[in-house]
């Protein structure tokens, strides 16, 4: 063979070893993305569950993409964790 075959071939081996290479690090970094999607889906449901929204009623209306349903939800919940400011029968707070 003569020699610039020899270093086609080389350098055509180099690029499918780097291709191979970063494939390999863009299927981590995919894993890598997801754990942390997935971590930070958590958190979210978890800071959901401590100020006692329902949860499975929230996961509810955004799979079924219901908005409305959805405010519903997040309103109720904020009006309940709002102070009551109402004074009460005998005038008193």
């Amino acid at each position: 063979m003569t020699e610039k075959i020899q270093k086609l071939k080389a350098s055509i081996q180099h690029d499918q070893e780097r291709i191979e290479a970063l494939k390999a690090g863009i299927s981590d970094k995919e894993k890598r993305l997801r754990e942390l999607e997935a971590t930070e889906l958590k958190n979210q449901l978890n800071t959901i569950r401590t100020e006692n929204m329902d949860v499975i009623e929230i996961i509810s209306a955004i799979r079924d993409k219901n908005l409305e349903k959805l405010m519903e939800l997040m309103e109720g919940e904020e009006m309940q964790h709002e102070p009551d400011n109402r004074t009460d029968d005998k005038g008193g707070i």
